[in-house]
């Protein structure tokens, strides 16, 4: 962790997320309060159904809270509108799939750019800042293939590539290593510990209690609610790996 006194990039205040199953109410998230700061790289770990998920569809704007606080790079943003929260998720957010969810028609250069044709970036500084994300990630020599033509690791540096490329506040991988094999785990996460060394904020949900060995803080959750939240030394994965 980097500045551990710094203002945090994101904050959940007394966050609840209450859905509606028949005659029940579900707390999916029950009074939770988390605080994510520049250069921190966390674990968010828990069973099916303890909030986790739910989790991260708030901090990447993807839905709302019931009641409770988002602060987001300082601003209160918990009743923003529907086309706001877009906004926040096509500049804020960087988003990293299990299923990587790359567009099969798209070459790899034209799916790193989409988050910048969406954002309404001029075609030759899209495809300039995307060669740059796909150097950042080593795969600057595949830019004309499409995701068929990859490997399960390659399409997953590509998915980072995207993530990165709109420079966001903060970067969410979501089971992000779930489809790979035990290489390509070990490079995917040596790339998100240097996405946190860049100083951005990187939160993993992950079941794997191996690979949430890589974070340099761990948040666990149940019921809704965070019942553990620890610093851990981290792992580094070697760069010749």
């Amino acid at each position: 962790m980097k500045d551990n006194d710094s203002v945090p990039v994101v904050e959940l205040r007394d966050a609840r997320k209450i859905y509606r199953m028949g005659d029940e109410d579900v707390h999916a998230l029950d009074g939770v309060n988390l605080q994510i700061r520049a250069g921190e790289f966390i674990a968010i770990l828990g069973p099916s159904g303890s909030g986790k998920s739910t989790m991260m569809h708030m901090l990447g704007f993807m839905d709302t809270l019931t009641s409770g606080k988002l602060i987001f790079e300082g601003k209160d943003v918990s009743g923003v509108g529907a086309g706001q929260r877009a906004w926040y998720r096509a500049n804020r957010i960087g988003f990293i799939f299990q299923a990587f969810n790359l567009l099969p028609r798209l070459t790899v250069l034209e799916n790193v750019m989409l988050p910048l044709v969406y954002s309404r970036v001029s075609r030759k500084e899209a495809e300039e800042r995307a060669r740059q994300a796909l150097s950042r990630v080593a795969m600057e020599h595949r830019i004309a293939h499409r995701p068929s033509e990859l490997s399960g690791g390659e399409r997953q540096r590509v998915a980072t590539a995207r993530a990165i490329v709109n420079n966001p506040g903060i970067v969410l991988a979501d089971e992000p290593t779930g489809n790979l094999d035990s290489k390509n785990v070990r490079r995917s996460l040596d790339l998100l510990c240097s996405l946190r060394d860049d100083g951005l904020p990187v939160v993993m949900v992950t079941h794997d209690l191996g690979v949430a060995k890589y974070a340099g803080r761990v948040v666990e959750m149940r019921d809704g609610q965070i019942v553990r939240d620890y610093l851990q030394d981290g792992l580094r994965v070697p760069a010749e790996i």
